[in-house]
């Protein structure tokens, strides 16, 4: 019974350490602007489509994926999109156009340096479209 009630009295203690901040880490924020050049997946393919019979699509929303590649001073990056609740990716598929300015928050701490190959992937939510193509 001893154990049990270090048990519980140690988890408690770490719960309340987590929610003090005592275990969060600085962000490591990093932004990146560039030219929206092209759109793949299945939401950008749906976005695309002027109408869609729900009998005929094969999908289910959780299957959706989507992807862009933009060009940033000359390099061009490859960044697939994980879709949030906030900024759902049909969304963006149906809004963002080739030609958009788009800036794309990195927290490197999750996701690591920019691999050399400028393949990576972001949430939804941290992708903003600056400027509409003109």
């Amino acid at each position: 019974m001893k154990f049990k009630s270090a048990l519980v009295a140690a988890c408690v203690g770490a719960m309340t350490l987590a929610s003090t901040g005592c275990f969060q880490r600085e962000k490591e924020i990093e932004v990146l602007e560039g030219t929206l050049k092209s759109e793949f997946g299945t939401a950008h393919l749906l976005a695309e489509a002027d109408s869609i019979d729900p009998r005929n699509t094969p999908l289910m929303p959780g299957e959706l994926n989507y992807g862009i590649v933009i060009e940033s001073e000359g390099e061009k990056y490859t960044i697939m999109v994980r879709n949030t609740s906030g900024k759902p990716i049909l969304a963006q598929a149906k809004a963002y156009e080739p030609g958009d300015t788009l800036k794309i928050t990195f927290d490197k701490g999750i996701t690591g340096p920019m691999p050399e190959d400028n393949i990576v992937h972001v949430y939804s939510s941290n992708i903003d479209r600056i400027n509409p193509k003109e």
